[in-house]
């Protein structure tokens, strides 16, 4: 009777699963079925909501729409009632896209009281977690006038909702009263305001819920850790001291999330000697994160680990370029696990060994150690004491301050000192420094040289048959004898993949211009071999910088 009983069981989980497969569709609010005019029915749908998203999208004509309209109503499902999301189909109904100002479907628009707050990028890749970081990153934002605000606070209706966010920031702090005149509110608003300053994306949420009987505080951490319940601070008066010390335990959890909103917590909190990365592939990430993650939550979950090591997964579809450049890992290596020592930070270890807790915890240890030697290693030139040059030298070990976290856009020629063309262009682009700094705006460029020889990653990897191995090959761990079947192989720091993709450096001399606010998105220009031709080619991508001595129309 007993097995009898548990057969019964599993069938109706397994029909409610199929139910809940099947009624997707439905939890989307669906315009042009009614008599009314769609536009009209939108307009006063969205009037009637405080925050929502608007899928206008496309019907026969578009082959991968259905498919989008289906990730979509999944993602709104998990996120329950906090952010509804309504469906239009603008082939169908082209007053609304007329109305709504749509050029090109499908697209998500977010509103909020009614007024357009901006637009999301579909994921590329055909994954429901990042459906989920793009509603979760808009409703973390208001856009305004002068651009996007994140505010203090945020209201939520829902009681779990925490837990949602926590999945895509790492953390999340909510407060539970019974009402908005508790004295706890203004004190949680306090705390949030400060800690809005060291790290705007850590989210502070307020839930108005009747059924409390006094006010609480939830610390909703990253599910990857294992943190099936958040951890509560209750009392009737919440000071500031104890909220205080309440988030500082609390906002680093035990397996993080690493994306452009948490990117900057881990990279100033944590006092661990190692960072552990879990790299899963952009359209397997909910499988990797499975199968790497669940191996570090065991891990991480046993008594002194937390203080030895950082463990973090990472959203590669929103970080691939981090991954490449920072890492050193190009996207067809993954998915993988790989650490990093904060006091030798430029050497990579990669985990060879199937991802067995037994595999990763003697891996880890041995790192500590230092007991193998690094999988990859970033090279980097020594800055010159003596600059002769009038345009400043960056190496790899300073190409971070000097290019993707200055103040001021930059001019980056990349350049060899084999290469009888670069000693021609040097000097032209000595010229150009020197025209610049005699111009009023002098201090808006920074004219930037760099050597591929002497900055590069230099990686083990398996060679194609045939071709030779490398007989001293560090210890990499224990491993199969195959592993020992490997090569070393060198490429330019800014050229983590063979081909392309962020500074793709086929030949040099070679020529960027980094905006300060596009630090990862570097544009190409002609190495024109003439003072006129840089300048030019300077002048298309930022017009309003002067190319002229102050006083001088043109040069």
């Amino acid at each position: 009777l007993a097995q009898v009983w548990v057969l019964q069981e599993r069938r109706n989980a397994m029909l409610a699963l199929v139910l809940q497969w099947v009624a997707v569709g439905a939890l989307l609010t669906r315009f042009g079925e009614g008599a009314g005019k769609v536009e009209g029915e939108l307009e006063a749908w969205l009037d009637g909501q405080k925050e929502a998203f608007v899928l206008f999208n496309r019907g026969e004509t578009c082959a991968h729409c259905g498919e989008v309209e289906r990730e979509a109503a999944e993602a709104e499902a998990t996120l329950s009632d906090v952010v509804p999301v309504a469906v239009v189909d603008v082939d169908k109904f082209p007053a609304v896209a007329t109305k709504y100002q749509v050029v090109t479907a499908p697209v998500v628009r977010r509103y909020k009281d009614g007024k357009p707050q901006g637009t999301l990028a579909i994921p590329a890749a055909s994954n429901l977690y990042l459906w989920r970081w793009k509603f979760v990153e808009a409703f973390l934002k208001d856009s305004t006038e002068d651009g996007v605000e994140v505010p203090a606070t945020r209201v939520i209706q829902h009681r779990t909702f925490g837990q949602t966010i926590a999945n895509i920031t790492g953390a999340a702090f909510a407060l539970h009263v019974p009402d908005s005149q508790d004295p706890a509110v203004q004190v949680f608003e306090t705390m949030a305001e400060q800690w809005r300053q060291a790290d705007k994306w850590l989210p502070f949420l307020i839930c108005i819920d009747h059924l409390v009987p006094h006010a609480a505080v939830l610390a909703w951490q990253s599910a990857y850790g294992g943190a099936d319940e958040p951890k509560y601070l209750n009392g009737t008066a919440i000071g500031e001291a104890a909220l205080g010390d309440f988030i500082k335990a609390n906002r680093l959890p035990l397996v993080g999330v690493l994306n452009p909103l948490t990117q900057d917590r881990y990279n100033k909190g944590g006092s661990s000697k190692v960072d552990v990365f879990v790299l899963p592939r952009a359209r397997e990430f909910n499988r990797d994160v499975g199968l790497l993650g669940g191996t570090l939550r065991i891990i991480a979950r046993q008594p002194l680990w937390t203080d030895r090591f950082n463990f973090l997964v990472v959203n590669t579809a929103e970080m691939q370029m981090w991954v490449e450049e920072e890492l050193g890992v190009p996207e067809e290596d993954l998915p993988k696990i790989i650490a990093i020592r904060r006091d030798s930070p430029r050497d990579r270890y990669w985990l060879r060994d199937a991802p067995m807790v037994r595999n990763v915890k003697d891996w880890l240890e041995e790192i500590e150690d230092r007991k193998i030697s690094p999988e990859s290693v970033m090279f980097s030139a020594e800055v010159p004491e003596n600059q002769t040059s009038s345009v400043k030298v960056t190496v790899a070990s300073t190409f971070k301050e000097d290019v993707q976290s200055a103040a001021v856009d930059a001019l980056l020629a990349v350049m060899a000192p084999w290469c009888e063309h670069c000693k021609a262009f040097h000097g032209v682009l000595e010229e150009f420094q020197d025209k610049l700094s005699q111009s009023a705006t002098a201090s808006d460029l920074r004219v930037l040289q760099m050597s591929v020889q002497d900055n590069t990653w230099c990686k083990y990897e398996r060679p194609p048959p045939g071709e030779d191995v490398d007989a001293n090959v560090p210890n990499m761990g224990k491993g199969s004898a195959s592993t020992r079947l490997m090569r070393k192989v060198c490429f330019p720091a800014l050229q983590p993949l063979r081909e392309y993709k962020q500074f793709g450096i086929q030949k040099v001399p070679a020529l960027f211009y980094v905006k300060k606010d596009a630090p990862f998105k570097p544009l190409r220009l002609p190495a024109a071999q003439s003072l006129k031709g840089i300048m030019d080619a300077v002048r298309s991508v930022n017009p309003k910088l002067q190319l002229s001595p102050s006083g001088d129309s043109e040069l």
